[in-house]
């Protein structure tokens, strides 16, 4: 099977988890909102206890916070000492509360067995979840697993499914393996020769 690829690195730009477009849990209180807020500036610009301030958000279940805790552990930035572990166990909690780019790196600590052990089945249910969500590399990672069947039961209809949806989104890779696919399954089998035929 080909190496699965990740939406959002596991080790991305910390700066990426700040963007506008950095999903948020359903109905986030504006008080967690705010203090995550404050404690990302804390944090970026080193000030004393602005870690301590994040962990605290990410403690009280903000996802955003749990993510990009995550990503520090992963990275070793802003001075976090790295700890594939620990980025997997935030990478956990932020999936679980919720937010789909989480849910797609879990995906990838469980294929490849990074911060804890390789569970190819976990891998897929998360690959499932965040690709349910729209992110397109756990559209297509699904369909690579389906395709060989690692971690589920391989499908190639279902490999095709993944593959098309991640495709419509603009994903060229997807595109090819779907017309791959779809010719793959269309083709009619040859007709086994009279003189080849089981006996009856």
């Amino acid at each position: 099977m080909a190496e699965p690829r990740a939406a959002v690195a596991i080790a991305p730009d910390v700066q990426a988890a700040t963007s506008p477009e950095a999903p948020v849990p359903t109905d986030p209180t504006p008080e967690l909102q705010a203090r995550y807020a404050e404690a990302l500036r804390a944090a970026e610009s080193k000030q004393a206890g602005g870690l301590a301030k994040l962990k605290a958000v990410a403690d009280d279940g903000y996802a955003p916070a749990q993510f990009y805790l995550a990503q520090l552990y992963e990275t070793g930035g802003l001075g976090v000492v790295r700890n594939l572990a620990e980025a997997r166990r935030w990478t956990a909690r932020a999936a679980e509360s919720g937010e789909p780019n989480a849910m797609h790196n879990l995906g990838l600590y469980y294929f490849r067995g990074d911060g804890g052990p390789q569970d190819l089945a976990s891998a897929a249910q998360w690959f499932r979840k965040a690709a349910e969500r729209g992110v397109i590399d756990s559209q297509y990672n699904l369909g690579l697993m389906y395709q060989s069947g690692s971690g589920v039961q391989k499908d190639q209809a279902e490999a095709l499914k993944w593959f098309s949806l991640a495709a419509a989104q603009g994903d060229d890779l997807a595109r090819t393996a779907a017309e791959g696919l779809k010719t793959k399954l269309t083709q009619k089998p040859n007709p086994t020769p009279a003189s080849q035929a089981p006996r009856g």
